[in-house]
């Protein structure tokens, strides 16, 4: 099954693609850079037992907003 990905903001683009036989490549687009996001995650929802959920922590860095 094609995992699921949740953004913290439904301004951020989120692609799926296949990639070889059991895995995807998750393309992220658009990503706000003002420091409200920080500290933020993106999460991902998969169908592996061991992997139900995975959680990429947002870092902004040198912004002005």
């Amino acid at each position: 099954a094609q995992p699921e990905v949740i953004a913290p903001d439904p301004g951020i683009g989120v692609q799926i693609f296949p990639f070889g036989i059991n895995g995807y490549r998750v393309q992220l687009t658009n990503l706000p850079t003002e420091k409200a996001f920080d500290g933020k995650v993106i999460t991902i929802r998969t169908a592996i037992e061991s992997m139900k959920e995975i959680t990429v922590p947002i870092r902004v860095l040198n912004t002005t907003g």
